[in-house]
Order: C-alpha cells, then sequence, then structure tokens
C-alpha cells in the first residue's frame, strides 16, 4: 500500500510539470512578457477589468525590478566564502547549522521509527504500535500551530532554545525509560515523551530553520547560500534514516541519549551564534552583521542591537515623510496664493 501513496502524488507532480503554469517571474526572466501578463491577469482577483490591468501592471513592474536588483547584486560561489564586512561565509554557515540542527536533533528516528519504538523498545503489539505512531503523527500536526502567533512576538531565539531544551530532555527521559521494557510505569513514560519531543520539536524546529537561511543571507548570496544549506539538509536526512535502525539494533536506548547530546549542544550554539531576526527588514540585518565588527557570538547581544537598528532606520523614515510632507504643504500654499492672485 505504501506504494500507492507516493505514486498518487508523483502524479500529480507529472501533470503540474507537463501542463501547469510557469510563474510570471520565470516567464519575465525568459523574455516571455505576454505570457507573463497573461498569468497574473488569470491570477488576479480584481473584477472590474481596470483594476485588473493595473493590477498587472504593477506586478510586473515589481518583477522587473526585482530581476534588474537580483543582476547587479549577483555574485559568484568564491564570493560566498568570503567574509568582509557584510559576513558572506558566517551568514552561510548559520544557514547551514540551523537546517542541519533540525535532521540532528533526532525527529527522524520519531518521525520513522515510532512503529519501531513502540514495538520492539517497549513490547506493544503491532496493532497498538501503529495506532500510536499515527496518533504521535497527529499531535505532530497540530503542535506545528502552536509558534503561529508567537514566533513574530516572542522571537526565533526563545523558541528554538525552548525547543532545545524540550527535546533534550524527551530524549534522555526515553532513554532511562526504554532500559525496562518489562515496566508498565516505563512504558507510559516513553510514549508520553515521545509525544512530548513532537510538540516541541512542533513549536521550535519544525518551521524556524527555513526561515533563517532566507532572512540571515543577503540577496547577492542568497540563492547559493539557501542551495548549499538545503544540500546539507538532506545529506544530514540520509545519515540519521540510515544510521537510526542500526542505533537501535546495536545501543539501544543508547541512540536516544546520542540524540540528547546533540539537542544538549545545540543550546550553546543557538545561544551564542544564531542571532535574533523579529521585526528587522532583510536590510536591518545586513547593518547587524556588517556592524558586528567581526564577531562571530553575536547571538546575545543581537536583539538589543537589532532593536536600536530598527529604531534608527524607522526615525529616519519618519524624518523623511516629514520632509516630503512640508514639500507638499509649501506646494499647496503657492498653488493656492496662485489661484488668488
Amino acid at each position: 500500500m505504501w506504494q500507492l501513496n507516493f505514486n498518487i502524488f508523483g502524479i500529480a507532480l507529472a501533470y503540474w510539470v507537463d501542463y501547469g503554469l510557469n510563474s510570471p517571474r520565470a516567464l519575465v526572466k525568459q523574455g516571455c512578457m505576454d505570457d507573463a501578463r497573461d498569468v497574473i491577469n488569470m491570477s488576479s482577483l480584481e473584477a472590474d477589468p481596470t483594476e485588473r490591468e493595473y493590477y498587472t501592471n504593477i506586478t510586473m513592474s515589481v518583477i522587473e525590478s526585482s530581476l534588474l536588483e537580483e543582476a547587479e547584486c549577483s555574485s559568484s560561489w568564491r564570493d560566498i566564502m568570503t567574509q568582509g564586512r557584510p559576513r558572506f561565509f558566517q551568514r552561510l554557515v548559520l544557514a547551514v547549522l540551523s537546517l542541519c540542527m533540525l535532521q540532528l536533533s533526532g525527529i527522524n528516528l520519531i518521525t520513522y521509527y515510532a512503529p519501531t519504538i513502540f514495538e520492539d523498545s517497549l513490547q506493544m503489539s503491532h496493532k497498538m504500535s501503529l495506532l500510536l505512531a499515527g496518533f504521535n503523527g497527529l499531535e505532530y500536526w497540530i503542535a506545528t500551530f502552536i509558534p503561529i502567533p508567537l514566533i513574530d512576538r516572542l522571537g526565533r531565539r526563545p523558541l528554538l532554545l525552548f525547543a532545545a531544551v524540550g527535546q533534550a530532555i524527551s530524549m534522555a527521559v526515553l532513554a532511562g525509560s526504554t532500559a525496562y521494557p518489562d515496566s508498565t510505569a516505563c512504558g507510559i513514560a516513553a510514549t508520553v515523551f515521545l509525544f512530548f519531543f513532537n510538540t516541541f520539536f512542533g513549536i521550535g524546529f519544525d518551521g524556524i530553520p527555513f526561515l533563517l537561511p532566507v532572512e540571515l543571507t543577503p540577496l547577492q548570496t542568497r540563492a547559493k547560500s539557501v542551495s548549499i544549506a538545503t544540500g546539507c539538509f538532506w545529506l544530514c536526512n540520509f545519515f540519521v534514516v540510515m544510521i537510526s535502525p542500526v542505533l537501535i539494533n546495536r545501543i539501544q536506548r543508547g541512540a536516544y541519549l546520542l540524540w540528547c547530546g546533540t539537542n544538549l549542544s545545540f543550546i550553546p550554539l543557538i545561544y551564542f551564534l544564531i542571532p535574533e531576526t523579529l521585526n528587522g527588514t532583510l536590510e536591518d540585518i545586513s547593518v547587524l552583521f556588517e556592524d558586528s565588527g567581526g564577531a562571530w557570538l553575536i547571538g546575545p547581544s543581537s536583539r538589543r542591537k537589532l532593536a536600536s537598528i530598527i529604531a534608527k532606520r524607522e526615525a529616519t523614515e519618519a524624518h523623511e515623510v516629514s520632509d516630503k510632507e512640508g514639500v507638499l504643504q509649501i506646494m499647496a500654499e503657492h498653488i493656492e496664493n496662485d489661484k488668488r492672485a
């Protein structure tokens, strides 16, 4: 039956590749302006033809400006391995680190091998193991909704640190409880902390590591840096999935101690290396790295420094708006005086 699940999505993907619409951005990049306008026009929700045309023109202008800026800011593969004031290499390392931490948390041990854990380590029946694994996946999905209202209030770092601590504790309890498979109390504790692990992971590590590579890397190197980070992400995925059954069979509860150790190691890495990006624009984050003085341990002070950078930018923008309003007021007075004359 598992082949059916893969085939359904494979068929849908094959259909989309052959018959789906290209994105307007890709069409503009290929010089197919008319086709790009048609796609934008079709995707518009405006009922009025005039408003739809206006929306299409604005969108085309934004896409063309974005592609022009991208061409001006292009970089080579050598550039991302250099530091300089923009700190390209440091930002690449942080992008790779965030995605590798996701995989090395041990989530795939729980996701892929939950039935095996319930059946072999906790001596549950095959049917009960599959049922609990299904509920574990459902609870994991529900937990991913928890950070949605929190990520732009508390920030990225607090959620990551909270999740790393919770995941380490969960793995430690699993290591202790699976040592006594015949104990009902230990079986209940292991089951509960399997669910707890997914909850902590859903709160911190499920989405934020995918967000950070885009936020931390500048436009000049973003495509290449995120590509490298994504490649490392899947290499770590392959590594974890391949060694997990061996670990379960050979060292059993030692597997949970291993992932407990990796989660504990994430705490200082997150605290010292990964900066807070809350409320900052991409330009603000670039200024944060440029003003770091070449330091790698920018995490602890990043929130305060970024808040200062944001405050300066907002003050400058407010001053510019005030100047524009003053100019407009003077122009209006001149027009009024001319009318009176």
